[in-house]
């Protein structure tokens, strides 16, 4: 514990304040905090250490006064500890990677800087103050790559290399008159903004994730600091010296005009962009050398550095060019596949990183021949750890964000806004297009449809960007083939609203294509949006479209498929295990549910991995393995599996239930069930009978939790995986569920009479009327609805205001201030259509959160249901995984292995490329699909299933690439030598042979047995 001295300060001028005595005392003791007592005297707290004393007996001079300052009785103490220091200099810079002792100096400040460390928030704070501006930056203590110190007499001199770019912030000058300033505490009004070092700007925008801090350090107050640092962070000898900047650096311009081709312009804006090479190593000889190159080979070469380069350490970047050059002249040929690749960037207040497509899937407009897939980049605005940016009020991240839509220079190209999918809208990602002849955003957005009638700015946007959503081309019609029929409609709800009908021989065709047995379809065709379900009276190739379903005017024809129906396993996650507790259900049915669902997945593990990922050629051929437990290929995917799952138990609270279902919503077209009534036929188990709960995500409210019951209904035998809802009675169920509708929403519903509570009555969810506007919209308008929402989304405060509150109250969901949130999400979750924005009370507001919700700052250890299952969850661990089988041996096989080494070394090479595109970890994670911790860089702007089925793409193209390569000398002791020369390489690659050598390891496999 800190010893404090109390002292009180007198006799100095009336015009200064509490910052003022801060500074005019701090070369003589650490002060911990300053409280003004009238005009001309203040409480002033010292760290005792250090403190010089003989300021007690003879005062301190100040032009011609003596400030009188006595030590006096005191109880002050500070919430937390907070390690600081005071610096008189700042200096920023970067590394010299060709002389580990220099760093190239960018920006310089003179004046009184205060570091602090906030241990319960991991964050190292850096205050600069001025007269008329406040600057702030704070970084992680993770990004804190190492530190170093001299001992310089009355100084130190301390260095902090970053290897993340901080976060900066300024603040207006407070100086009317501040009464109270504590060292805990840097006051209100502080707004983001971008990197405010001036020189960080062109090539160099790309250093700031590299930026280093030089600071001359007064040793008084600064023994906790270092300490701190002691004990944190790596430590390195030398502080380096500081050199100016070389005169003859790379600039955009330079790159932009190099008569090169443009993927490797932006190859080489990525590999900058990352890190993985240094704009010093960019010099302007080695630009001139790759003019007249063939351009294929370059962009191979460049892929390759990109791809074996992640998490590469940059303060060991070598100089790249020999090794890069190498691999040109040698005709490498960077492996290829036939994957739609479009190019992303994701700018941060600070800097921006350029990344090369990755795999993905198309949508109508990437589908358009006219446009050249060059000319169309995603972008993504993120926070500097990349994740998601709160903008609030900061005009300088608002300016960053519109200036980078508007127009979006790079590697020789400008773009512009085209659109953004509602999915991106919430993930502040878009699509830009850069005009080439013709095909400019105005035409590619003329091309998809009529928009003139809409007068909502935010329908407006939603409507571009229906065409946006990842899809996939299944069939063009004629008109005569689409039939328009009349929407179900009781009072002021519509029954039917976003579903429709289609006929068994087009859901037939469907099926066909995709691999998949559906009875219901989410689709877009033109100007129509929603689910089609399948219905036994329609004749031949037929749709039955309603109103509800068609949004704008378009003469496009063509179904693309977003989704189709499949039996999906149900789980609980937080907010349905926190409304059902509220309704009754007691804790000890959530903790008898995760166990069986942990020993389900210990005993089920094959049922489970089939279930898993259908399209996976790796699950196909390892089901048959599953059946041995102890294989090191099953322990390593079983733990895999259990990762997974327990990832989402903790962070989710996503438990697995046996009798449910998540299942896409649909109409029953032929008036067979009562109100109350559901249908529900899951292929496999048949049809479920008896009372249900159904809920759909997110749900707030104890009424959104519906109990209902299913029904036999012989009418209805041709829908199954689906949830049939009926389109009788007051109100539709589907309203009652959180105000959703027929568009493709998913359900739970569950038979599981444990889970089943006592009805309670629906929340009512009014519409809210959005204002209109009568001009044409275009452009700006997407622009300014984009920063609209992204100042104003609320949906992610009040979902978790509403789990701390009922938390922490008895009455659960039931609170008061519960109900008023869930009023405030039913406007908010309609945000991004209509505009229509929310304001939440701060008295809505936890001050603090339970741990389970792992939020930085102020948290305490929860008693209910949920924080004793995060309890649990956290003492799980994996399973030792056996390093090698020894009952796999063959006669001879030894005289197979370089054969097997040879086939398995390419396998590898390719593997890691894609682990490293793709931000894996594991073989296992790639083959199957199922990526526990995608790269950041990855995860940002990215749906999480669009990232699943583009890795299982791709994953599947290397196993059937492989498999080939094997079959042209297969035999049983080539299989044997494949699985010794996997199960021994570092790392262990144990999937290897049972996706390569299915064949010939089985029967060994079942000889053993």
């Amino acid at each position: 514990m800190l010893n404090y001295s109390e002292t009180i300060v007198k006799d100095f001028p009336e015009n200064w304040d509490a910052v003022d005595i801060k500074d005019f005392l701090t070369p003589y003791g650490d002060v911990i905090r300053v409280k003004m007592n009238g005009t001309n005297a203040a409480f002033v707290t010292f760290d005792e250490r250090g403190l010089n004393r003989d300021i007690f007996s003879n005062g301190i001079m100040w032009e011609n006064r003596v400030i009188d300052i006595q030590e006096i009785r005191g109880n002050f103490r500070l919430r937390e500890s907070i390690p600081h220091c005071y610096s008189t200099k700042l200096n920023s810079g970067i590394p010299n990677f060709h002389s580990e002792n220099t760093q190239y100096s960018i920006a310089k400040y003179k004046g009184l800087v205060v570091c602090k460390i906030y241990p319960s928030k991991e964050k190292l704070e850096i205050l600069c103050e001025t007269n008329k501006m406040n600057f702030k930056l704070t970084i992680s203590l993770e990004w804190i790559l190492y530190w170093a110190y001299e001992d310089k007499g009355n100084k130190y001199k301390i260095f902090l290399q970053f290897n993340k770019p901080p976060m900066f912030y300024w603040q207006a000058s407070q100086r009317k008159r501040k009464e109270l300033w504590t060292i805990d505490h840097a006051g209100k009004g502080w707004w983001r903004t971008g990197n405010f070092f001036k020189g960080f700007n062109d090539f160099l925008i790309f250093e700031s994730k590299k930026i280093g801090i030089k600071l001359k350090v007064l040793k008084s107050g600064s023994y906790d600091f270092l300490k701190f640092l002691r004990e944190k962070v790596k430590f390195k000898e030398n502080v380096p010296k500081s050199i100016d900047l070389p005169e003859d650096l790379v600039t955009f311009k330079d790159l932009d005009k190099l008569e090169i081709c443009y993927q490797t312009k932006f190859m080489l804006y990525s590999i900058i962009s990352l890190g993985y090479i240094s704009v010093f190593d960019l010099n302007k000889d080695f630009l001139k050398e790759l003019i007249g190159q063939n351009q294929e080979q370059i962009c191979s070469g460049l892929q390759w550095v990109i791809s074996n380069n992640r998490d590469f350490p940059f303060e060991t970047i070598p100089d790249f060019i020999t090794e890069f050059w190498n691999l040109v002249h040698s005709g490498y040929d960077f492996p290829k596949d036939n994957y739609l690749r479009i190019n992303r960037v994701i700018v941060t207040p600070a800097t921006f990183y350029v990344l090369i497509g990755e795999p993905g899937n198309s949508n109508r407009v990437t589908r358009n021949p006219e446009i050249n897939k060059e000319n169309l980049l995603r972008i993504s605005f993120a926070d500097e750890d990349l994740d998601k940016l709160y903008i609030n009020k900061s005009e300088a991240l608002v300016n960053i964000i519109r200036d980078n839509l508007s127009q979006f220079h790079l590697a020789g190209k400008t773009f512009y806004l085209l659109g953004y999918s509602n999915s991106q809208l919430k993930e502040t990602s878009a699509w830009l297009l850069s005009p080439q002849g013709q095909i400019t955003p105005e035409y590619i957005r003329d091309w998809l449809g009529d928009f003139s009638k809409i007068k909502i700015p935010g329908k407006y946007s939603a409507r571009v960007g229906q065409s946006l959503a990842t899809s996939r081309h299944m069939f063009n019609l004629d008109n005569s083939q689409i039939k328009r029929i009349p929407d179900i409609e009781v009072g002021k709800y519509n029954f039917s609203d976003g579903i429709g009908m289609i006929s068994k021989d087009l859901a037939n065709e469907i099926n066909k294509k995709t691999g998949q047995f559906s009875s219901a379809f989410q689709f877009r065709l033109g100007g129509y949006k929603g689910v089609v379900a399948v219905d036994d009276r329609l004749p031949g190739r037929q749709l039955a479209l309603r109103k509800s379903q068609k949004k704008f005017k378009s003469d496009k024809t063509g179904f693309d498929l977003l989704d189709q129906s499949e039996f999906r396993y149900g789980h609980l996650n937080r907010q349905l295990i926190l409304l059902l507790n509220t309704l009754g259900i007691q804790d000890d049915i959530f903790n008898d549910l995760l166990d069986e669902a942990l020993i389900h997945l210990d005993k089920n593990c094959k049922e489970y991995v089939r279930k898993l990922n259908y399209k996976s050629i790796a699950i196909q051929r390892l089901q048959q393995v599953l059946d041995h437990p102890y294989e090191p290929i099953v322990v390593e995917m079983r733990n895999l599996l259990k990762s997974s799952v327990l990832q989402e138990l903790k962070l989710k609270q996503r438990i697995w239930v046996e009798n449910s279902g998540l299942l896409m919503g649909v109409l029953d077209e032929k008036k067979v069930l009562e109100y109350g009534q559901v249908f529900v036929q899951i292929q496999g188990l048949g049809v479920i009978t008896g009372p249900v709960i159904v809920g759909k995500n997110p749900c707030l409210h104890p009424g959104d939790i519906r109990v209902l019951y299913a029904v036999e209904a012989p009418e209805l035998m041709h829908l199954f995986d689906v949830l049939v809802f009926p389109q009788k009675g007051p109100r539709p169920h589907t309203n009652e569920c959180s105000g959703s509708d027929l568009d493709g929403d998913l359900y739970f519903v569950s038979w599981d009479n444990r889970l089943i509570p006592e009805p309670v009555a629906p929340m009512e969810y009014d519409t809210v009327k959005p204002k209109t506007k009568e001009e044409i919209f275009g452009q700006n308008t997407l622009i300014k609805f984009f920063l609209k929402y992204a100042k104003n989304e609320k949906l992610g405060l009040i979902d978790n205001a509403h789990v701390a509150i009922a938390d922490q109250s008895p009455l659960n969901a039931n609170d008061d201030k519960c109900l008023e949130l869930c009023k405030l999400h039913a406007i908010a979750v309609d945000f991004s259509k209509n505009g229509i924005k929310v304001e939440i009370d701060k008295d809505l507001i936890p001050k603090e959160y339970p741990t389970f919700m792992e939020r930085k700052g102020r948290s305490y250890k929860s008693e209910k249901i949920i924080g004793k299952l995060y309890e649990r969850i956290t003492e799980i661990v994996d399973e030792d995984i056996p390093q090698f089988n020894i009952k796999y041996s063959y006669d001879r096989y030894e005289a197979y292995m370089p054969q097997a080494a040879e086939l398995f070394n390419g396998y590898r090479v390719e593997l890691n490329l894609l682990l490293n595109q793709f931000g894996l970890e594991r073989e296992i994670e790639l083959l199957i699909g199922q990526p526990v911790n995608i790269s950041i860089y990855q995860k940002t702007g990215i749906k999480a299933e669009d990232m699943r089925e583009s890795v299982t793409q791709i994953a599947n193209e290397l196993i059937e690439k492989y498999r080939e390569k094997f079959n042209e000398k297969a035999s049983f002791q080539l299989a044997v030598a494949c699985y010794h020369v996997s199960h021994t390489s570092d790392p262990p690659l144990r999937a290897f042979p049972w996706i390569v050598c299915t064949e010939f390891l089985y029967p060994i496999l079942y000889q053993d047995k």
